[in-house]
């Protein structure tokens, strides 16, 4: 296996375990209409990338037609992506992050704060 040196980061050692932080969740109770708008999706994603301090490499956000929006944020560390069923006001969030948990929660607790919810099912992934 060969590694590459990309522009935000070393040759990382392929003998070296990676710890991984994993958080996916669902945000139920959720307005629909931000649900269902792109660029308050776009905006989210930018919000809890910046708030985690991670390092965004590229962005993706696709509107589904009758409804529904679908965002990504490729990463240095990994990916943060959302999924919306605006008609059920539901929310689902995946974040893996090689960085820290405390990386991958600051990112969650940033689309918690933005995104108005009644209830929240979390699942903590991670593996050290």
């Amino acid at each position: 296996m060969t590694a590459t040196l990309h522009s935000y980061g070393k040759i990382p050692d392929l003998n070296e375990a990676v710890e991984l932080s994993v958080i996916v969740a669902t945000l139920t109770g959720c307005d629909l209409k931000q649900l269902d708008d792109p660029e308050a999706i776009a905006a989210l994603l930018s919000e809890c990338v910046n708030a985690s301090g991670m390092t965004l490499i590229h962005q993706y956000v696709h509107k589904f037609q009758p409804c529904g929006v679908t965002g990504a944020a490729v990463l240095a560390e990994s990916h943060v992506a959302i999924h919306t069923w605006p008609h059920q006001g539901m929310l689902f969030v995946d974040i893996a992050t090689c960085s820290s948990m405390y990386c991958a929660k600051a990112a969650f607790e940033c689309i918690c704060k933005l995104v108005p919810h009644t209830d929240i099912r979390i699942k903590d992934l991670s593996l050290a």
